[in-house]
């Protein structure tokens, strides 16, 4: 039996089937690392030269083999024979097994292209060899016509090109092509060694380049969309979940980074969670709305969807006990948290570990149950709660009444009694003033309870004594000045400091400072508008008429809202080095620093 012309004979027989294909596959051949080559023709009915598309080179290799077993998957190649076939821009590698009782064949092949070659020389020594896995040839012509295609569109891959991407433009097109049709309805990830396939980019100048790239293709619905859907449990709500599919039958809808539903799906409709993950968020206000919608979602056994009711089928796991004690902690901060008037967003979990939460839990039974400060408090004094980076500010003060000590929040609204400030440098008269004046400022960017709504409030309250408005101002420039330095909180300053900014012109006029500290306010915000900047103008006009250093301060400031830097350098040293230093440390300097921010 010559095995060699039965595998040959057996190669050249399939290839017949398909009418736009011609072998030229020889046995015996003496032609070095090919035995022949097919070409591929456009049209069946005229194989001639004006038809002629491609051709690709075919090694083939017969091995007999044994009745009653499979024919392996693999097969050795040698490194010198890699190494040629990547000179010829890869080969079509046909292995046929033959049944040595009853000559039967099995056709297998591998498609060895330029990017493969490459890759399985880089695994083996210069003399050695190296396995390729091997697939069944197919019977149907359709099917053998796309592999020698494919096979003869890989040729065009260059391993000896090193393309930088980055230099190149942007791609109008990416093409995939495979020997076999892929299924991309699910993920999919394509290596050299399971898949053949190759890559190619076109770009608008008509030219395309192939790459060696490993892909996965993660197709749009498991990749996820956010959804234009309403979530409700009880009184705890989420808008546009992230859904996305996890297998044919299977979705996870992303409620919050805290909660993920696993749903099965029949068709269009949602089935009950075959699984609810929590996972701890950082704050207060995101972790009690986490927890609360998963215990009302287990007590209740249902929810809304888009305002419809559909029951939920959810099971406790082992640790929903721990997750109920530590809703409860959550809600009791919350409750101290509501009465002190601390923004819930603000409040890191991870700080109230331990021991700081525990001092928590004993002020809120202070402030909400009425229990006794310990014994080390009971006199007037201040107390500053650390929380993570925060802080909680408190006062003490005795109740003449009941003769009891009372706990206050620093800035609580409803606090008794008023505050002197005395100089100790002046011999000015005691002064009525806010507690927001007598903050350090080291501790005000930090301190949640300053119950800022009732900031105009509060001056409000003692507009009647003199000095209040240059106490406001400074007020109004600390809080630019915490803007600036906290800006988490920089939205939540700056109201504030509007807000009293406000209340300053329609109680004590528009005075320049305070129409400067409005524009640098809008500055900040990005809503200095073209009105205001004609307005800065007019005011820096009426400065220049003025010969005191008040009103070379209102120029610089001008000049730093317009952003005019020669204008800001040459009024800067119109003043002398000790209120150049002082307007240095301004909030409208800031602008000059971080401009492109604001």
């Amino acid at each position: 039996m010559d095995m060699e012309l039965q595998g040959v004979t057996a190669v050249n027989e399939r290839i017949l089937r398909c009418h736009r294909l011609r072998a030229y596959v020889l046995a015996n051949d003496r032609t070095p690392l090919t035995d022949g080559h097919l070409d591929v023709y456009a049209d069946a009915t005229k194989i001639s030269n004006a038809n002629f598309q491609h051709r690709v080179n075919v090694q083939v290799k017969a091995r007999g083999h044994k009745a009653g077993k499979n024919p392996p998957k693999s097969f050795t190649v040698k490194s010198n024979d890699l190494r040629g076939f990547l000179e010829l821009r890869g080969v079509l590698y046909f292995v046929v097994y033959i049944n040595k009782k009853t000559l039967q064949t099995k056709l297998m092949y591998a498609l060895l292209t330029p990017f493969k070659i490459e890759s399985l020389l880089k695994k083996i020594p210069p003399s050695g060899g190296v396995s390729i896995r091997l697939e069944p040839f197919p019977q149907d012509p359709a099917e053998i016509e796309k592999i020698v295609r494919f096979a003869a569109k890989a040729q065009s891959e260059d391993p000896r090109a090193r393309i930088d991407f980055n230099l190149l433009q942007e791609p109008v097109s990416i093409t995939l092509h495979s020997d076999k049709t892929l299924d991309l309805s699910a993920p999919l990830t394509l290596t050299r060694d399971k898949v053949n396939y190759s890559v190619s980019y076109q770009f608008a100048d008509g030219s395309r380049v192939f790459a060696d790239h490993e892909l996965k293709i993660i197709p749009e619905d498991y990749y996820g969309r956010y959804t234009n859907v309403h979530v409700e449990a009880g009184d705890f709500e989420y808008s546009n979940p992230h859904l996305r599919k996890v297998d044919v039958s299977t979705v996870e809808l992303t409620l919050s980074k805290g909660i993920r539903m696993t749903m099965s799906v029949e068709g269009p409709t949602l089935k009950s969670p075959g699984n609810i993950t929590v996972s701890m968020r950082p704050t207060l206000e995101e972790r009690l709305h986490d927890l609360g919608f998963y215990f009302t979602l287990l007590d209740d056994q249902s929810l809304k969807i888009n305002g419809t009711l559909h029951t939920m089928l959810v099971t406790p796991s082992d640790e929903t006990g721990d997750l109920r004690d530590h809703l409860h902690f959550l809600e009791t901060i919350a409750n101290l948290c509501e009465r002190l008037g601390v923004d819930t967003r603000l409040v890191d979990l991870d700080s109230l570990e331990e021991y700081r939460g525990k001092q928590l839990l004993a002020l809120e039974g202070v402030l909400l149950h009425g229990e006794t400060l310990s014994s080390e408090h009971q006199h007037v004094g201040r107390i500053s709660q650390p929380i993570g980076e925060w802080n909680v500010q408190f006062i003490v003060l005795n109740d003449p009444p009941t003769n009891t000590w009372r706990l206050y929040g620093t800035f609580d609204p409803n606090m008794p009694g008023h505050i002197v400030s005395r100089s100790t440098d002046t011999h000015d008269a005691p002064a009525i003033v806010t507690v927001y004046d007598v903050i350090e400022y080291k501790y005000l960017p930090f301190t949640l309870n300053l119950h800022l709504e009732n900031l105009v409030a509060a001056y409000q309250k003692v507009s009647s004594h003199a000095g209040t408005d240059d106490r406001a101002n400074d007020t109004v420039l600390r809080l630019l000045r915490a803007a600036d330095d906290v800006p988490r909180r920089q939205g939540e300053f700056l109201t504030a400091a509007a807000e009293l900014n406000s209340w300053l012109q329609a109680n004590y006029g528009e005075q320049p400072h305070y129409l400067i500290n409005g524009w640098q306010i809008a500055a900040r915000t990005g809503d200095l508008s073209s009105l205001d900047k004609e307005s800065i103008r007019t005011l820096k006009h009426q400065a220049a008429r003025e010969v005191d250093e008040r009103a070379r301060e209102t120029e610089l400031a001008c000049a730093i809202l317009l952003q005019d830097d020669e204008e800001r350098d040459f009024f800067l040293n119109q003043l002398d080095t000790r209120l150049a230093k002082r307007f240095k440390t301004w909030p409208i300097w800031r602008l000059t620093e971080t401009n492109s921010t604001f």
